[in-house]
């Protein structure tokens, strides 16, 4: 039977919820593998994205750029000890 999908992009929550005993019968274990690749992916990239935007984005923003490299000599690991 087919799977439900009736819009353009509806296939994405078919695909992230769809369980992995039914991905092997219908397509095979090549495909399930894929899939848990982009599935991994996909919230890597989420969760790397919810980062950059509430911490390195504001910080870009705050930062201005007027930095020069003579204001940064005595900032590191060492200047902590």
């Amino acid at each position: 039977p087919p799977l439900p999908v009736d819009g353009p992009f509806s296939w994405v929550k078919v695909c992230l919820f769809i369980s992995d005993e039914e991905i092997i019968k219908r397509v095979g274990f090549d495909a399930l593998i894929f899939l848990r690749f982009h599935r991994l992916a996909l919230r890597c990239i989420v969760k790397m994205s919810v980062f950059s935007f509430l911490v390195l984005l504001p910080l870009n923003f705050t930062g201005g750029g007027r930095a020069k490299a003579n204001d940064l000599k005595g900032v590191g690991f060492d200047a902590l000890i």
